[in-house]
């Protein structure tokens, strides 16, 4: 690997562990505080977003299960499972509440989405994984009932956004033509589905579930006809099951990669996982890397500016990208392009990304900042330098980090490494 253990250690410790626990914890509601400004100081109301109280708590489940000693994460696992069973479940209609104030009251008359439910669905198997039989029960439960309220059996997939009934809605209400997380109504989003994907590969390595079995192959099954297209991806489909747009994702694209990869672990359509996952990976990378500036591109239209001309520079698909072509060093030796796309990738995060001033990731690089924004604390300026809000946590980085380190010490016969033994296997 070209980055030695010891680098690893101090980028996980320094900037995605330390300046993230037990800070986010809520001590006085549970749950996860989100909203942190470019020196983390607590800002905003810090409503409670499943997406950011399900991805905060499968960061410290990770963290747990590699470091069981430290009570800080098991501080962490406790306060993001109380409000996984607690104040975001809906006890009386079932599914996952999308949006909560900072007590637990829901927001958005109780509405519900696929992608929010996708994350809470693998914090539970994270949480399963360190024994806590409630939350893989929990985990079932909530893919049943989104099964049972959002699955497309004709098209394959999920549609996202839900009624607290659990109702899909296909359109937009008082002039609104996008969704919670900004996906036009009435188009099934693989973005959605991607996450439903990992979670479901997550729970089925697991459980011994029939119905957790059928729910993997079933995404399996989308993923690759769709993420596996010869010409593109295909990022939204609609109620026909057919693509529309030309929109181009690679931040999205080099994540189901990696995803992909380690779900070759279940055992199941593995040559075809790997053809798939490997062509997404040069893809995104060809198709996305911003050679001016060097960071991969958050989207772009397939016909539209190159990506050096593409401003929309986020942290968390550097770090995809360094899974993902970690990933592809490991089982494609002789690709020399894996390393040196995983040398850009680390080079882009620690120039343009990591606070060295007051640690943590940026959410944006200054790169993306006009210069009026560069020079005057504007509300640009302060977005870009943010630590948290409820789309930013400490997932994405903790997560390929602790990968990276699971391979490295595979690679080096310290550890077997769960991750890495099984992509070895």
């Amino acid at each position: 690997m070209i980055i030695d253990r010891r680098r690893l250690l101090g980028m996980l410790e320094d900037h995605a562990v330390s300046p993230w626990f037990p800070r986010c914890i809520d001590e006085e509601h549970g749950g996860f505080l989100s909203g942190f400004d470019a020196t983390w100081k607590p800002v905003g109301e810090q409503p409670k977003q499943l997406e950011f109280q399900a991805r905060q708590t499968l960061a410290a489940a990770e963290l747990l299960a590699c470091f069981p000693q430290d009570e800080t994460f098991r501080r962490a696992v406790d306060a993001g499972w109380s409000w996984l069973k607690g104040p975001l479940w809906d006890s009386s209609s079932g599914g996952w509440f999308a949006l909560a104030d900072r007590a637990g009251r829901p927001m958005l008359d109780g509405m519900k989405h696929a992608h929010g439910i996708a994350y809470a669905i693998e914090a539970c198997f994270a949480l399963a994984a360190l024994g806590n039989a409630e939350a893989e029960a929990l985990g079932e439960e909530g893919l049943r009932w989104l099964h049972h309220h959002a699955y497309d059996a004709g098209i394959g997939g999920y549609w996202g956004p839900l009624t607290r009934s659990g109702a899909v809605i296909l359109e937009g209400q008082d002039g609104k033509e996008k969704d919670l997380i900004g996906t036009p109504f009435g188009v099934m989003d693989m973005n959605v589905n991607k996450d439903l994907f990992s979670a479901c590969s997550y729970a089925a390595k697991l459980s011994e579930s029939d119905f957790i079995r059928q729910s993997y192959e079933n995404a399996l099954d989308l993923m690759l006809r769709q993420f596996g297209r010869m010409d593109f991806p295909a990022f939204f489909i609609d109620r026909r099951g057919e693509v529309v747009g030309d929109y181009w994702k690679p931040s999205e694209s080099v994540q189901a990669a990696g995803i992909l990869i380690e779900a070759r672990a279940n055992g199941l359509r593995s040559a075809e996982i790997e053809a798939v996952a490997s062509r997404l990976f040069v893809r995104s990378f060809d198709d996305g890397w911003n050679a001016k500036t060097g960071a991969l591109i958050y989207a772009r239209r397939v016909a539209g500016p190159s990506p050096d001309a593409a401003g929309d520079l986020q942290w968390w698909p550097q770090f995809e990208l360094l899974k993902a072509a970690s990933y592809f060093e490991l089982l494609e030796p002789e690709n020399q392009r894996a390393p040196r796309i995983a040398r850009l990738a680390l080079e882009s995060i620690e120039k343009h990304f990591i606070d060295y001033r007051h640690s943590g990731m940026r959410a944006e690089p200054a790169a993306s900042l006009s210069l009026r924004d560069r020079i005057f604390p504007t509300r640009r300026a302060g977005q870009a330098r943010r630590k948290g809000d409820a789309w930013k946590d400490a997932s994405h980085e903790t997560r390929a980090l602790l990968r990276l380190l699971q391979i490295e010490a595979a690679c080096e016969g310290k550890l077997p490494g769960r991750i890495a033994g099984r992509l070895m296997a």
